[in-house]
């Protein structure tokens, strides 16, 4: 739950900004749109074959990052 509403707040911020007069969304369509594209980009790095395990969690943990997902706790 805690990664919606941090996509949420992100998106709801970009939002605000450029439609600040027509604020009209569906927040739902906006978590899963975000969600999905995530997702799939996970699903196609862990179905890469060329990439070890430890580079695979490297480009999921940038993907969490660029949907600005905080990581706190991350292993080193």
């Amino acid at each position: 739950m805690k990664i919606c509403k941090e996509l949420l707040y992100q998106e709801l911020g970009r939002l605000l900004v450029r439609n600040f007069n027509e604020l009209q969304f569906d927040y739902q369509q906006v978590i899963m749109t975000k969600s999905v594209q995530a997702l799939n980009r996970i699903q196609e790095i862990l179905q890469d074959d060329t990439l070890d395990d430890f580079y695979k969690i490297e480009k999921i943990e940038r993907i969490f990052e660029s949907c600005g997902v905080s990581l706190k706790n991350r292993r080193e």
